[in-house]
């Protein structure tokens, strides 16, 4: 396996405070440029309609205004609010892998890092990003199973291959993503050869099945923040180790 720091994901997706904020930024003046593009149309159909009918009481088209959009912090909010709904049907899925899991979650808040939930319904972008994630990952669901986790698809294949295009052109063709979840459990490893599971005071036991888990919900957690996009993979890994220690110190 190559290099992190040489990586595309390294060079593509991880991102300053400021860069991100330039990112999202620019995706609301992309949105506000197609209004205006729209609104110019509405005022030319406008001036037609009433230089037709110059006696119409009718109410012509009302142009789009820019308060009826969803603020930065709003959609950042949906966004969130979906991906936490992604992440708790991958979390039921009996047996999941962590591969499969990362590539699901990633490409969906990858693709809504530059695009706009107003622009693509996230029903279908969440089984957008199963489909592809499951061929990456090589897992096999029939579509009897894959309906069953999605609903929303059946009668609409068309429209999920199209979105799944969509998905691939925000990513690039470039479908690897470095796993946290494969590096919480090599941190734990080194950790269990070194003893840390090990005591003879069982009031100060960890018990490494729940330790690892606990890791895990941390590490969801963190796909539901800018975190993804601000530290490797491993600093995440390793991150959720040292909030979770930190919270057991705390409660103690």
């Amino acid at each position: 396996m190559n290099s992190f720091l040489t990586s595309t994901q390294n060079k593509n997706w991880i991102k300053t405070e400021e860069q991100l904020k330039k990112i999202e930024k620019n995706k609301i003046k992309k949105i506000l440029e197609r209004i205006n593009d729209v609104n110019s149309l509405i005022k030319k159909e406008n001036e037609e309609l009433k230089s037709r009918f110059p006696n119409s009481e009718k109410n012509f088209q009302k142009y789009i205004s820019e308060k009826n959009l969803l603020s930065l912090t709003d959609e950042k909010t949906l966004i969130i609010n979906y991906s936490n709904k992604l992440i708790k049907i991958l979390n039921s899925l009996s047996n999941i892998s962590t591969s499969l899991k990362n590539y699901v979650i990633s490409y969906f808040r990858r693709f809504y890092l530059k695009k706009s939930i107003l622009d693509y319904d996230p029903s279908f972008l969440m089984a957008a990003a199963f489909l592809l994630g499951k061929k990456i990952a090589a897992v096999n669901y029939t579509m009897d199973e894959f309906a069953k986790i999605f609903p929303i698809i059946r009668n609409n294949l068309n429209k999920l291959l199209e979105y799944e295009f969509f998905l691939c052109t925000i990513l690039e063709y470039d479908f690897f993503v470095y796993n946290p979840f494969q590096a919480l459990l090599g941190f734990i490893y080194t950790l269990e050869q070194n003893g840390f599971f090990l005591t003879q005071n069982m009031d100060n036991y960890i018990n490494q099945e729940d330790f690892k888990n606990e890791c895990m919900n941390i590490i969801d957690e963190m796909f539901l923040t800018d975190n993804i996009f601000l530290y490797t993979y491993s600093e995440i890994a390793l991150g959720s180790i040292f909030i979770l220690r930190s919270e057991e110190h705390t409660s103690e």
